[in-house]
């Protein structure tokens, strides 16, 4: 993104969610070897990270999540959240 190849930022991040956290990540899950707030936190930074490109569909998603973290700093609007880091 540093270089406003915003396509390319795009394609790495949908790259990362459907085939690392969709196919591998839960996969993994399932036989549980990873904790349920690994996949929550996952989740989360993924939908964050989105957002810049798919603003209505990442934010309808964290709504009906309804997040703890959002509960606990009054906030429901994913738009308000922090980048993820």
């Amino acid at each position: 993104m540093d270089s406003f190849k915003f396509y390319a930022a795009g394609e790495k991040i949908y790259h990362y969610f459907w085939h690392v956290f969709a196919d591998k990540i839960i996969e993994e899950a399932k036989s549980g070897e990873i904790a349920p707030y690994v996949l929550r936190e996952v989740l989360e930074t993924n939908l964050k990270l989105l957002h810049p490109f798919m603003p209505f569909i990442t934010e309808k998603i964290w709504q009906e999540m309804d997040s703890v973290k959002a509960k606990q700093n009054n906030k429901n609007l994913l738009m308000i959240e922090k980048w993820p880091r």
